[in-house]
C-alpha cells in the first residue's frame, strides 16, 4: 500500500492531483487496478491512507494507568511519531491534502475514526471515565492534534512533528491545569 501510495504522491506532485488517474497510479505501481481500488476506495483514498491508527491506540492503551488520560495520548502520539513517520513522505503527503479541497474533506471524514478509538479507550479500564466525559476530552485531542499536524505542514515540517506536538499538548496542559 505504501508502494502505491509512493507512486500515487510523486504523479500527483508531477502532474497535479485532479489529472492522474486511478488506472495510471496503478499501471506506474504495477499492479492491477482492481487492487488499488480494494485497498484504498477512491483516488482521495491513496492520499490520506496511513498506517497509524492501530499503533497510535496500542501506545496510547501502554501508557493509560500510568499516565493521565492526556498524557498517555500525548506520550503514545510522539512515540507513534518518532517510530513511524516519515518525516518527507508524510509531509508532502500532508501538504497535499492542504492543498486540495477534495483531500481535505476526506481526511476530514477519515479523521472522525480517532475520537471514538479516544472514547472507547478511556471509557474502558484501567481508566473508566464517564462517556460524555471521554467524548469531551477525545474531542480537544483530535482538535489538538489536527492543530499541531496544521501547524507543522503549514511551516514546512521545520520542527519535528515530536516537537510540535509536544508544544500542542502543552498549550492544552496549560489550559486545563493538567
Amino acid at each position: 500500500m505504501r508502494r502505491v501510495q509512493q507512486h500515487a504522491l510523486l504523479m500527483f506532485a508531477q502532474h497535479g492531483f485532479e489529472n492522474v488517474t486511478v488506472e495510471q497510479i496503478a499501471l506506474s505501481a504495477e499492479v492491477a487496478p482492481i487492487s488499488v481500488y480494494r485497498y484504498f476506495g477512491t483516488k482521495e483514498g491513496i492520499a490520506i491512507w496511513d498506517e497509524y491508527d492501530p499503533p497510535i491506540a496500542e501506545e496510547i492503551s501502554r501508557r493509560l494507568g500510568r499516565l493521565s488520560p492526556l498524557g498517555a495520548v500525548r506520550d503514545g502520539l510522539v512515540a507513534v511519531a518518532d517510530q513511524m513517520y516519515d518525516p518527507r513522505h508524510d509531509l508532502e503527503r500532508i501538504q497535499l491534502i492542504h492543498r486540495e479541497p477534495s483531500l481535505r474533506a476526506a481526511a476530514d471524514e477519515n479523521s472522525r475514526v480517532l475520537g471514538p478509538m479516544l472514547v472507547s479507550l478511556f471509557t474502558e479500564p484501567p481508566v473508566s471515565m464517564d462517556r460524555f466525559d471521554a467524548d469531551v476530552l477525545a474531542r480537544a485531542i483530535v482538535g489538538v492534534l489536527a492543530a499541531a499536524v496544521d501547524e507543522w505542514q503549514t511551516t514546512n515540517g521545520e520542527q519535528s512533528l515530536r516537537h510540535v506536538l509536544l508544544d500542542a499538548f502543552g498549550v492544552l496542559e496549560k489550559a486545563t491545569g493538567a
